[in-house]
């Protein structure tokens, strides 16, 4: 059956459908011995009009980018300490519309909780690092997208574009997996970029604390 010539093989702005913007509230509890500070952030968004391939691989990408840090309190040793789990408490599934057609729904419900020994004024000053977190907002001045990466043998070549004041692309680093659910990032400074030769990379750029998006490079 031939391929719908109409359907998308990117994941990027020109397929993405914002349903539920960006919302990122606090809240704080006094549980008899100290304040319970939490931070939450929701949005719900989709990829669209992709084929089938693409939307697996998009949603693969997105799963990839949402697995984060995200702090907890332990108090395992008395007094109340700032500790991390890593995972992807996100819903992110490609779905089938009709015919050839295919989306990637993305619905993000993150939650990051810490301890403090008084009643905090500004509670997002907890937060700094979970605050700079991508959730593909296009943030105007702070923006860095990867728009596409190619490999040839063990050299990785990026394109990206950048809306960041006093830019510097010395300073900036790529960084891949080389599987989805894996925590941890290797970064390289380039170019040239080197990464492994085969199997599946998911890529990212940084920048300080700004992060682009992931995408696969098979």
């Amino acid at each position: 059956m031939p391929t719908n010539p109409n359907l998308k093989h990117v994941y990027d702005n020109s397929n993405k459908v914002t349903d539920t913007g960006l919302s990122v509230s606090y809240r704080q509890t006094f549980n008899g011995q100290y304040w319970e500070v939490t931070r939450m952030a929701k949005k719900q968004y989709q990829f669209i009009g992709m084929d089938k391939d693409t939307a697996y691989e998009c949603a693969a990408a997105k799963r990839t980018q949402y697995t984060r840090a995200f702090s907890r309190i332990d108090t395992s040793s008395g007094a109340p300490q700032r500790v991390y789990a890593y995972e992807c408490p996100s819903d992110i599934a490609p779905q089938h519309r009709d015919g050839d057609v295919w989306s990637v729904s993305i619905s993000v419900n993150e939650q990051d909780v810490v301890a403090s020994q008084t009643r905090v004024t500004d509670p997002a000053s907890l937060f700094t690092d979970a605050n700079a977190r991508n959730y593909d907002e296009d943030a105007g001045a702070s923006s860095l997208t990867l728009d596409g990466a190619t490999r040839s043998g063990g050299v990785l070549t990026v394109n990206y574009s950048q809306q960041i004041s006093g830019f510097n692309a010395g300073a900036m680093v790529v960084q891949y997996k080389t599987s989805e659910s894996s925590v941890s990032w290797t970064s390289v400074v380039g170019p040239p970029y080197a990464v492994p030769e085969t199997g599946p990379l998911y890529v990212r750029l940084a920048y300080g604390g700004i992060e682009s998006g992931t995408i696969v490079v098979e």
